[in-house]
Order: C-alpha cells, then structure tokens, then sequence
C-alpha cells in the first residue's frame, strides 16, 4: 500500500509588531516629512536659477529700451524746439518781429517810448530762457519711459 503524503496545512500567524517594524513606520515618515521639505527648497532653487539665467539678458533689454525711449522723448522735444525756431524766424523776417525782438532781449525803445527796467538784486529781471541743451538734459533727467515702474526698474537693473 502506498501512503499518501499528508498536506502540510499552513496557518496564517497574526501579526504583531515588533522592534523593527515600528522602526521601519518610524523611517517612513521622515521621508514625507523630507518631501515637504524638498519641493519648496527644488522651487526655491529653479526660481533662483532661472533668475541667475535671465537677469543679464533682462538687464541689457531693459537699459537699451530706456534708452530708445528717452531718445524718442528727446527727439519730440527737439522737433518742437525746432518747430518753434521756424516760428521766430519768420516772425524776424518782418519789421514787426524784429521790433518786437530789439525790445524784448535788447532793450530798445522807439521815439516817443519809455523803458521800464525792473530790477532784482541790482540786476535787471529777465524770464529765464532754456536753451535747446538744457531741455535735452531736463527731459533726460526727468524721464520715466516705463511710467511709475521706472524707479523700482532703475533700482532693479542698476540704472542711472
């Protein structure tokens, strides 16, 4: 007769935990805790990155744009400064503005006419003309091409 083998029959045991499975769930949470951790500071270094990279070539666009839009400022200035060169001109091509113009910067009277002089601090009271340079320098130190953002971009790039 041939025996049969006999089934082994295996019980499940129950699970307790011991030294190093609490050892083990201890380790798990650091690595959450880590990760809350290193994707801000991976942010953190991408932003600061990216910004290494591109502030340079920001800089340079920045400056050069200033640049053209101050220089578009000046050229309408000068434009108008010419426009109203045109207009003294032509008036000085008539006796009356050349009248006009020998009284008012030379000081010349007609017969028959007073002069008035007023004076301030011993020397005679004249309105301020600016010329052409000095509205040049006026509007380039007074400049914002980029509106109210110019100060903080000036500050920004280094500008001026």
């Amino acid at each position: 007769m041939s025996e049969t083998p006999k089934k082994e029959t295996h019980t499940p045991q129950k699970r307790t935990r011991t030294a190093s499975s609490a050892s083990t769930a201890a380790a798990i949470k650091p690595f959450f805790a880590r990760k809350r951790v290193l994707i801000p500071l991976a942010v953190v270094v991408i932003l600061v990155g990216t910004w290494v990279m591109y502030y340079r070539p920001l800089k340079i666009w920045y400056r050069e744009a200033r640049q053209e839009r101050v220089l578009r400022e000046q050229l309408v200035a000068i434009r108008k400064y010419n426009s109203q060169l045109r207009v003294d001109i032509q008036s000085l091509e008539t006796s009356e503005g050349i009248q006009d113009y020998a009284r008012s910067e030379l000081g010349l009277v007609q017969k028959g006419e007073h002069a008035v002089v007023v004076l301030q601090g011993g020397k005679p009271l004249k309105e301020p003309t600016n010329t052409r340079e000095q509205e040049i320098q006026k509007l380039q130190d007074t400049a914002k091409p980029f509106g109210s953002w110019t100060p903080f971009l000036d500050a920004l790039f280094g500008t001026k």
